[in-house]
């Protein structure tokens, strides 16, 4: 319907940003952000439960809020929380600036900080499973061709140390006309094999 939440993690808190791109609506400006704020509200719980976000979450609502409205979005917001089995929450009304503070127990580590190293860049199994992601795409629109797999060194490593399953499995399903080759490019490609 329009919007979107810009969610950004930073060490002491996760923040929530509604964009409402433009969106236009009927009735009062105060009604129209409680609609808003209600619908973000929903969104807002199933993104913490997909990307397994924990500790505190500021929510910055669309204005006006009056009393009833931070109120309403309130217990929107903590009844989204339990549909979504987040359970042990903290949740308090929204403040004059329009800013929710909710505070939600860490139970798995973020699929964030799983796709990527502690430097922020792509994990050598993230960059593994895009190559192969790729590599797969490529041999099912050709099952004839054979295909060389280019992996940054590291990715390559974890798929020799770690992935070796992996190479089963296309193997068994593409015969062998897959080639896997660690390389120094940061990013996987694929190319047609000679």
């Amino acid at each position: 319907r329009g919007g979107r939440l810009r969610i950004e993690r930073t060490h002491a808190l996760t923040s929530v940003d509604i964009d409402t791109a433009g969106r236009q609506g009927t009735g009062t400006a105060a009604s129209r952000a409680l609609q808003i704020n209600l619908e973000a509200c929903r969104e807002l719980a199933r993104q913490l439960k997909l990307r397994k976000l924990g500790g505190l979450v500021v929510l910055d609502c669309v204005a006006p809020l009056n009393a009833g409205s931070r109120q309403k979005i309130k217990d929107a917001m903590k009844s989204e929380l339990r549909a979504a089995d987040l359970t042990s929450s903290t949740v308090l009304a929204p403040s004059q600036l329009g800013l929710m503070e909710m505070s939600l127990p860490w139970r798995e580590t973020p699929i964030c900080d799983r796709l990527q190293n502690s430097n922020g860049d792509a994990s050598d199994e993230t960059l593994c499973l895009e190559g192969l992601r790729i590599l797969e795409q490529t041999a099912t629109q050709n099952r004839l061709d054979r295909y060389t797999l280019e992996l940054p060194e590291r990715a390559y490593d974890w798929l020799e140390k770690v992935g070796r399953p992996l190479k089963g499995l296309l193997a068994d399903k593409y015969g062998q006309r897959l080639i896997f080759q660690g390389f120094t490019k940061s990013k996987p490609s694929v190319y047609k094999s000679p």
